[in-house]
């Protein structure tokens, strides 16, 4: 069917976007289509080309309307895929961000019972050698 859509284009233009529909045709392949006026007489076979440029014409809009519905739809899927993938990764980065404050918690814990006990080690030896100074 495009292979016929694009032959019949050289015979038959035709703009269905514009405010009043435009039809140029020509009259034999080859020929450079013309605009219709409203006295032009058409053979049966002018008017066969006009219908079936018509029917390309609008089989084209509707296979384009298909796709443009298709990629829509596709992108949904994306979105909605992306927005899953973020609400899962906001899950995790929450439940990181805990296990990470539990663990500062606990060096910090461990931090200053290495300094008590390392205070508790200096006292003592400082206390053994106030000790021998006494003695002295």
């Amino acid at each position: 069917m495009e292979a016929k859509g694009q032959k019949l284009k050289g015979i038959c233009r035709i703009d269905l976007n514009a405010p009043n529909v435009h039809v140029k045709v020509a009259r034999r392949t080859g020929e450079r289509p013309r605009p219709l006026r409203r006295s032009s007489r058409f053979s049966a076979e002018d008017i066969e080309r006009i219908l079936e440029a018509l029917e390309a014409e609008v089989l084209m809009t509707s296979l384009e309307e298909e796709n443009e519905k298709a990629r829509e739809k596709e992108i949904a899927e994306r979105l909605e895929m992306m927005e899953t993938a973020l609400q899962d990764n906001q899950h995790w980065r929450s439940e990181l961000q805990e296990k990470r404050g539990a663990l500062s918690q606990r060096f910090d814990e461990l931090k200053k019972r290495r300094m008590r006990m390392l205070r508790g080690a200096n006292n003592t030896s400082s206390d053994s050698q106030d000790e021998k100074t006494k003695d002295d």
